[in-house]
């Protein structure tokens, strides 16, 4: 197993939590110089403990309805959207359809041991910002410098519009990060309190989406410690909530990337 520390893992949560954020900016939020940022980057590269990173696109900007539901994993689904596996031998994943009366059926095709069907806002993508998307696919991480150049516009516009892409939760960009190796704790709760959890799960939760009545919270730790601390905490607000541990998750960048053509 690698040699991950405590600087490690924070690098590693930080691009859960934005995965744009630079190398300089983490240097900065860690108080670390950049060179010694820059290394273990090249570092959790090279021990294939960060993979890569994948641009996640609300369904909703493309015209699609979305759901989550929990199988058993000896179900398994080709044509999701998110996957996330988990070692109470359920698989949860995220489904697409165009046509929102096909959602509930699709649903009961399935017959999951849980669904989960959150708010729907289908907003159509504005072309500028589609282009900008596109471009990210391939590259998620790319400098706004080096897409400004691409579209022959100011970066400040580029910088305008990225902002809203990933405040409005259209956009975010998820790291691949081998869990084990890294010895970070992924869990995904679900609750009907979310109002009330939201706020004390929110530091640690980097994927959040909710509806009139339930909430889903996908949160990554440090360590099992700290994991057992925030499902605690969530417990002791809503005994109900239901807790799921990732030990591998999936953006299925290929279907992304169809869907944008």
């Amino acid at each position: 197993m690698a040699n991950v520390d405590g600087v490690d893992k924070h690098i590693l949560m930080s691009l859960f939590y934005n995965g744009r954020l630079s190398q300089r900016a983490i240097a900065t939020k860690l108080k670390a110089n950049p060179p010694s940022i820059n290394y273990r980057f090249s570092k959790l590269e090279s021990d294939k403990i960060l993979l890569g990173y994948d641009l996640y696109v609300n369904p909703n900007s493309l015209g699609k309805y979305h759901a989550f539901i929990a199988l058993s994993n000896t179900e398994n689904i080709k044509e999701f959207y998110t996957a996330f596996r988990c070692l109470e031998e359920i698989n949860l994943y995220q489904i697409i359809v165009s046509n929102e009366s096909y959602l509930s059926e699709l649903i009961e095709r399935y017959k999951p041991l849980m669904s989960y069907i959150p708010r729907q806002d289908i907003k159509p993508l504005l072309s500028f910002d589609k282009r900008i998307i596109q471009t990210l696919v391939n590259n998620p991480r790319l400098d706004i410098h080096e897409i400004s150049q691409k579209f022959k516009t100011s970066s400040r516009t580029i910088k305008r519009h990225l902002e809203f892409l990933q405040k409005n939760d259209i956009v975010k960009v998820i790291p691949r990060v081998n869990l084990d190796e890294a010895g970070l704790v992924m869990g995904i709760i679900f609750s009907r309190n979310g109002s009330q959890i939201g706020p004390v799960v929110s530091h640690y939760s980097f994927f959040n989406i909710d509806n009139e009545k339930d909430s889903l919270y996908i949160f990554v730790a440090d360590n099992l410690s700290r994991a057992k601390q925030i499902i605690s905490k969530a417990r002791q607000i809503d005994p109900e909530t239901k807790v799921m541990i990732v030990y591998e998750y999936e953006v299925n960048s290929a279907l992304i990337s169809e869907l944008l053509l």
